[in-house]
């Protein structure tokens, strides 16, 4: 039986996969974290500065992308775990899994 995950948690996970499939689109090219802030606000994924670099905290720590320019802003790039993720192929906690298709 599946643990139920708060409505807070299931959109951070949701947008945390919405970044990561972006970034897959755009691989080999790294997307620097205002673009994607932007992409994903009109995905409907509207957030704060701190809470898109807080995003890309988080899929770094989780070793989903990579920070190929440091500093403001940070340059994001899918690493091949990342990529498999985003495409369904690696469960990762804390990621939602993509839909079938």
């Amino acid at each position: 039986m599946s643990k139920s995950v708060s409505l807070p948690e299931r959109m951070r996970r949701l947008r945390r996969l919405a970044a990561l499939q972006l970034l897959a689109q755009q691989h080999p090219n790294a997307v620097n974290l205002y673009i994607l802030r932007d992409a994903l606000a009109r995905l409907g994924h509207s957030m704060t500065v701190a809470e898109a670099a807080s995003l890309a905290d988080w899929l770094q720590s989780a070793g989903l992308v990579e920070d190929i320019a440091p500093g403001p802003p940070p340059a994001l790039l899918a690493t091949e775990r990342g990529l498999a993720a985003a495409e369904g192929g690696e469960v990762i906690e804390g990621l939602a899994r993509p839909l079938p298709g």
